[in-house]
């Protein structure tokens, strides 16, 4: 499986992968996954496209507007937060891994406190995809963090080019890879939702998340690339994970080859 992400502006912070003769490099734990849904972010209505991604953001890590607004920067990423956009060599003062303070916070809590009774009222998601106050929410809500415009960096909308990268890997592979992937932290238990490209579904055990400090490529957020790993193999990757908790602690992982 290619990174397929451009070209790679900085190394991983360590280089050593081997040791003691074992593939071992120093990761540091995103956490668990305990859960991944595969999806397009697509075919349907914007409404309907949000409604699902919101369902499982308010599941995983409730209505607090900071959560929700991290949460979605991390699925429908800001393409001027890339690097091939960003101006972060040779000033670490200069990398702009976190967006700007959302000033709205007070508006967005209540319209996903609405969003929250609804979906805690109805009796099945399909009956949620077809409520009118719901979608009407929905709506609402990307209207908010303006999810349908045009971006400094591109004539498409965040949920425009999420949804393009999505069929990227279906076209290219034959199969849908992209996924939301809800993430349990080792250290402080918190979960929270990430979007993860995942080509080998975990048979026996729930496969964990580590973030690889200090890579980056053009199409990738700093801070942000990882993989995922089952048994020791890798069967995914990640790439615009920023931390989502405040444990940044690094391990050494032991990985092997497929056969």
């Amino acid at each position: 499986m290619s990174w397929d992400l451009g070209i790679c502006h900085r190394e991983a912070d360590s280089l050593e992968i081997v040791k003691d003769g074992i593939i071992q490099p120093a990761l540091e734990s995103v956490g668990i996954l305990e859960w991944f849904l595969y999806t397009t972010f697509g075919v349907s209505s914007v409404e309907v496209v949000f409604t699902r991604v919101a369902t499982q953001i308010i599941t995983c890590s409730g209505t607090c507007p900071e959560k929700f607004s991290a949460a979605v920067d991390r699925i429908f990423t800001r393409t001027e937060a890339k690097a091939l956009y960003t101006e972060w060599e040779g000033d670490e003062t200069k990398r702009p891994a976190v967006p700007e303070p959302f000033s709205q916070h007070s508006a967005l809590g209540e319209l996903l406190e609405s969003f929250s009774v609804l979906m805690h009222a109805a009796e099945s998601h399909t009956e949620m995809l077809n409520n009118p106050q719901v979608l009407d929410l929905a709506k609402r809500i990307v209207k908010l963090l303006q999810l349908d415009r045009p971006g400094k960096q591109s004539a498409d909308s965040r949920m425009l080019i999420t949804n393009g990268e999505a069929r990227w890997y279906l076209d290219c592979y034959r199969r849908n890879m992209e996924c939301l992937g809800r993430i349990r932290c080792k250290f402080c238990a918190q979960r929270s939702l990430f979007r993860l490209t995942i080509w080998q579904e975990p048979k026996l055990e729930a496969p964990q998340v580590y973030r690889i400090p200090g890579l980056l490529f053009d199409e990738t957020v700093p801070d942000s690339v990882g993989i995922v790993i089952c048994r020791g193999l890798v069967i995914g990757k990640m790439v615009y994970r920023t931390p989502a908790c405040g444990c940044r602690r690094s391990e050494r992982v032991n990985l092997r080859c497929a056969m």
